[in-house]
């Protein structure tokens, strides 16, 4: 298991209002895994990033690398 800490913008579950910005650190097996817990908490996540050991890197450009095939950065 590793650690993934994020840095989002999202709602609670069962809140209603704005969404304010929020970071936690989640043990998985993986980004997509990871990414998956922050849902048993939040609602409508986005801005969704994650911390490589250096600084936060856009969730959203992995997905792509992904998608398309791409080699993914080695700290995932």
């Amino acid at each position: 298991m590793k650690e993934f800490t994020f840095l989002f913008e999202a709602k609670k579950k069962g809140a209603i209002g704005i969404s304010e910005p929020f970071s936690r650190t989640v043990e998985a097996e993986d980004l997509e895994k990871a990414n998956l817990k922050l849902y048993d908490e939040f609602d409508h996540i986005h801005k969704l990033q994650f911390w490589n050991g250096v600084e936060y890197f856009p969730v959203s450009y992995l997905y792509l690398d992904k998608k398309e095939g791409r080699k993914q950065n080695e700290f995932v």
